[in-house]
């Protein structure tokens, strides 16, 4: 039996610069907001499933996991947090073209980037739809992508730390300071207090 029950979901869709209105025949459609929850706006493309509320990260993993594909439509991103959830959760990416750096996580085998049109979305959905890639297989390429990204960044640290004559190890200082980029970060007084 199939447990994804939307043939994709939109998270974060609110804002105008999303395009959501680029989703309008991917039906049925989750869309998720972590603010203004239950709201729709003028460009909000027919949904079968709106939010009323913040979603708890097990509520979050649900819907993603119900879902065929995730979208990204923006024609900017930066490095798209969302697109990463889906990817984190085995659930590929149907993307447009955008500015910015986000496609940087999409390969041939975990997402489509395709027009900014709203047959050109619906394509790739259903394409997904007939045909899904391994979940598993999505999952764990990101994580080995990320890792990559994340070494290549304490390196980076670890070369700010040399050329300021830091005395501080950047992988240790990495490992202790590291916080997801949604909390708030009481340290970054210290971080910068390290180059004045």
């Amino acid at each position: 039996m199939n447990h994804r029950v939307k043939h994709g979901i939109y998270v974060e869709f609110n804002k105008k610069s999303k395009r959501p209105q680029l989703a309008a025949q991917v039906y049925p459609l989750a869309l998720v907001t972590k603010a203004n929850h239950g709201k729709a706006f003028p460009d909000t493309p027919p949904y079968k499933y709106l939010n009323e509320q913040q979603l708890s990260p097990t509520e979050m993993w649900e819907k993603i996991n119900q879902s065929h594909c995730g979208l990204v439509l923006s024609a900017e991103e930066g490095a798209c947090q969302t697109s990463s959830e889906y990817l984190l959760y085995g659930i590929p990416v149907v993307s447009t073209s955008s500015l910015g750096g986000g496609d940087m996580w999409h390969n041939e085998n975990n997402s489509i980037i395709c027009e900014a049109t709203v047959d050109a979305v619906a394509s790739p959905v259903e394409k997904f739809i007939k045909n899904p890639p391994d979940a598993q297989r999505i999952h764990q390429k990101h994580i080995e992508k990320a890792k990559e990204y994340r070494e290549k960044f304490i390196q980076v640290l670890a070369d700010v730390f040399h050329r300021f004559e830091v005395d501080i190890e950047a992988p240790s200082y990495f490992q202790k300071n590291f916080y997801n980029k949604m909390r708030k970060n009481e340290n970054i007084n210290f971080v910068t207090s390290l180059f004045v």
